[in-house]
């Protein structure tokens, strides 16, 4: 799948990493309350707690990998669209996948399998819908079947249990809240995908520029 598979490795490994560090941290919060009795039982031994440092960098690591997925992903998106306007309709049925594979990033054997449509549906449409939105929801179907939603949600839903770990008096923790928050707006964009292809390419260049300005607070220490 090209590049986008790289991406999503890249996502899951950071993701597990971040997920296990997390779990760790909720088992010494949950046992706290009574200590732990070392194998002398003369003496109570408070376990270590993670440093908030530590907790901050894994919730940037994951939000920035999700915002790295929502980019390539709106990327296909827009390369689907327009295709779909402009290319498909002088595609024939014998190259028209090929080309929208090539557009997208994705393998053919991939796309023909993931897809949901035909050839002739890329190029004609299927009554339901015109051959530039089935170009466009060959790209989300693939996008799904890839993962890149899922993997997008899971890394947003760690790094947010993660944030409310760490002290609201910690320096950066309404920097790394905003940029959390600036890049679960693009994800649920992203899902969910609306209006016109002039609307994409404005939504897009929106919602980057504000992602950049929250994150840019934060590149010094985490980056």
């Amino acid at each position: 799948m090209k590049y986008f598979s790289v991406l999503l490795l890249t996502t899951m490994l950071l993701f597990s990493c971040a997920s296990c560090s997390y779990i760790q941290s909720s088992l010494v919060d949950n046992s706290q309350g009574d200590g732990i009795k070392n194998t002398g039982g003369s003496a109570d031994v408070k376990p270590e707690k993670i440093d908030e440092t530590e907790i901050a960098q894994q919730a940037y690591d994951l939000i920035d990998s999700a915002e790295s997925l929502c980019k390539s992903g709106m990327g296909i998106i827009s390369a689907a669209w327009h295709f779909g306007i402009w290319d498909a309709p002088e595609c024939d049925t014998d190259s028209v996948v090929e080309r929208l594979s090539v557009k997208i990033g994705f393998d053919v054997s991939f796309v023909e399998k993931n897809g949901g449509y035909t050839a002739d549906e890329l190029v004609n449409g299927d009554g339901d819908f015109e051959g530039w939105e089935i170009c466009l929801i060959t790209a989300e179907n693939c996008l799904s079947a890839a993962s890149a939603y899922t993997s997008v949600n899971e890394a947003l839903e760690v790094a947010r249990g993660l944030i409310r770990e760490i002290p609201d008096g910690y320096a950066n923790y309404q920097y790394l809240k905003d940029y959390y928050t600036k890049v679960a707006a693009y994800a649920a964009y992203f899902e969910n995908v609306s209006g016109s292809y002039n609307d994409l390419t404005e939504a897009i260049a929106e919602y980057e520029s504000k992602i950049q300005t929250a994150k840019e607070p934060l590149l010094f220490d985490f980056g």
